[in-house]
C-alpha cells in the first residue's frame, strides 16, 4: 500500500469520524464538510486505482448530499475503473 495514500485516507477517515460524533450533525456546515472529506477520500482512492473504495466513499458522500455533482463524477470514474460502464454512465 502506498504510504501517502494510507496517510491521506486515514486523515479523512478521522475527520469523518469526528464529524459523525459532532453534537450538531444536522448543521449544514458540518454536512458540507463531511461531504468534502468523503469526496477527497474517494479522489485519493481513484488516484491509486482503489476503485471499489472510491465507489464506497463517493456513495457515502451522496448519502449526505444527493445533489453533489462532484461525488457523482468521482463515482462515475471509479465505476469506469471497475469496468462497470452502465453504472458509470448512469452517474
Amino acid at each position: 500500500m502506498n504510504l501517502a495514500r494510507f496517510e491521506s485516507v486515514d486523515r479523512y477517515t478521522k475527520a469523518v469520524e469526528l464529524l459523525n460524533g459532532c453534537a450538531d450533525c444536522t448543521n449544514a456546515e458540518v454536512k458540507a464538510l463531511k461531504v468534502v472529506c468523503l469526496q477527497n477520500m474517494a479522489l485519493v482512492h481513484n488516484k491509486y486505482d482503489k476503485y471499489a473504495e472510491a465507489v464506497e466513499s463517493s456513495t457515502q458522500a451522496l448519502e449526505v448530499n444527493e445533489k453533489s455533482a462532484k461525488a457523482y463524477s468521482i463515482r462515475s470514474k471509479a465505476y469506469k475503473g471497475l469496468r462497470e460502464y452502465k453504472k458509470a454512465l448512469a452517474d
